[in-house]
């Protein structure tokens, strides 16, 4: 799913970055010393490019790198939708209230310009990947996915409600802690494992596993805040048996 050109991926999604905003809508140029704190590189809404210098057991490997750190709210993160289609014009079921958020119809390869779609992954027990540190040190990393019970775009969860409201919020997603080193390595990730699951802030009470025959995403996220300076690498990724 890692995919072979732009932000795309194999499944029909896209990759994106996003963050709680510390810096508000900022690019920052990459300066001696990083970029500045509350930032993430590459910044929301632009194309998020595989890096193919990557070499992964012997072998080489596209993969996908972000850098950031400072936040000071909720943290940052990474990853991409597994499936979406552009949008036609009609009415946006579910999420008219994120739509103005998470749409940006008029970027070109922006990771954000699909009407997101459930996928079906019955046929698999699990997700894997690779990850990397490349700040030298190990890095704790929330690895996250929604169905259609967390998801905006299930219709089960209240889209209008995702940004701190009270009612049946969404996006409180299905997550596990991993630690990224300083070398790659291989992490995978049951759909059974009962200790993926939301952390319930949003009172919903919803239980794993995870509905995998309605997956709507996968995310990589710091949490902790302020967040340490990180540079994450992810490659390989890809359901399994």
């Amino acid at each position: 799913m890692s995919g072979a050109n732009g932000t795309q991926n194999a499944t029909g999604g896209y990759w994106y970055t996003y963050s709680d905003r510390t810096v508000a809508n900022s690019e920052p140029p990459i300066l001696l010393g990083g970029p500045p704190a509350g930032s993430i590189t590459p910044a929301e809404g632009q194309s998020f490019p595989l890096t193919d210098a990557g070499t992964i057991n012997g072998c080489a490997w596209a993969y996908r790198e972000v850098v950031g750190g400072g936040e000071n709210k909720w943290g940052a993160g990474f990853g991409m939708d597994f499936l979406s289609y552009p949008p036609d014009g009609g009415e946006v079921a579910f999420n008219k209230c994120d739509a103005g958020e998470i749409f940006c119809v008029t970027c070109a390869d922006s990771g954000t310009v699909g009407i997101v779609q459930s996928y079906d992954a019955s046929q698999w027990s699990g997700i894997e990947f690779w990850g990397i540190s490349f700040t030298g040190t190990n890095q704790t990393v929330y690895v996250q996915m929604d169905d259609d019970r967390t998801s905006p775009w299930g219709g089960t969860c209240n889209a209008c409600n995702s940004t701190g409201m009270t009612t049946n919020p969404c996006s409180d997603s299905f997550r596990k802690p991993v630690s990224f080193t300083p070398s790659w390595s291989k992490f995978q990730i049951a759909f059974t494992d009962t200790s993926f699951m939301p952390q319930n802030w949003s009172g919903n009470g919803v239980k794993p596993p995870i509905h995998k025959n309605k997956l709507y995403n996968l995310h990589f996220q710091i949490t902790a805040t302020p967040a340490p300076r990180f540079d994450l690498g992810v490659a390989m990724i890809g359901f399994h048996k």
